[in-house]
Order: structure tokens, then sequence, then C-alpha cells
């Protein structure tokens, strides 16, 4: 048994990041997303893993999806893991916080091993 195996975004309803959408544009109000800092009809639409929307996950709130995709790299239960998952979840800048806990090698040292060699951490960043 892995240390994911109990971890599900909703026990009930599986996800499928694999399925295909199809939407109608005339009935459906679409915009083609571009970056960050994409305005439509005079309005930001900052819709980004780096901006700041609290989103609760796994009933945690953090300031950002990056914030709580970064945590979950820091997702053993050991002392240092939850010291750091504490520290990102009272970070309000994404960016810093990447640079912190993505690039510094005295926090990643304790990040887990296994965190990038699964298919979760990636079905982690589709689903936050």
């Amino acid at each position: 048994m892995s240390n994911y195996d109990n971890l599900y975004f909703d026990e009930n309803t599986p996800i499928d990041f694999m399925r295909m959408e199809t939407y109608n544009g005339k009935e459906t109000p679409l915009v083609a997303f571009s970056n960050g800092g994409f305005e439509f009809n005079g309005s930001s639409i900052a819709f980004s893993n780096m901006a700041t929307y609290p989103i609760m996950f796994k009933g945690n709130q953090f300031s950002s999806p990056e914030t709580a995709y970064i945590a979950g790299y820091y997702g053993s239960n050991t002392d240092d893991c939850i010291r750091i998952q504490r520290e990102i979840q009272a970070m309000n800048n994404a960016l810093l916080c990447k640079r912190l806990y993505r690039k510094k090698e005295i926090n990643t040292i304790h990040g887990r091993t296994d965190f990038h060699q699964s298919i979760w951490h990636f079905n982690l960043m589709l689903y936050l």
C-alpha cells in the first residue's frame, strides 16, 4: 500500500482527467485563457495557479492552487513536513512560496522523494 492510497479527492465520484468535453460557444460564454493578466470586457481574469484565490483542499485553506500543490510535496507525516505545510498555508505570495519551497535545498530535503515519480502529483495539479 502506497502513501497515496488514502488520498481521495472525492471517494464517491472519481475525477476523469482524460475526458473530452465539448462546448457550444453560442450557448456558453467562453473565454480563451492566455495568461494570468488576461483582460476580458475591461475586467481582469487573473486565472492562474499563481493567482491569489483562497482554495480549500482536504479541509485546509491555502492562498492559491500553487501553494496547495507545493504543500502536497511535503505530504509525509513528519514534524518537518507538518511545519513546512503550516508555513506554506500562511503564505499569500505563490511565487515566493515556489522560490522558498520548491527551489531551496534547506526545505526540499524534506519533500517526498516519490512525489514526481507518481501520476498522483499530476492529478493533484489538475485537480487544484
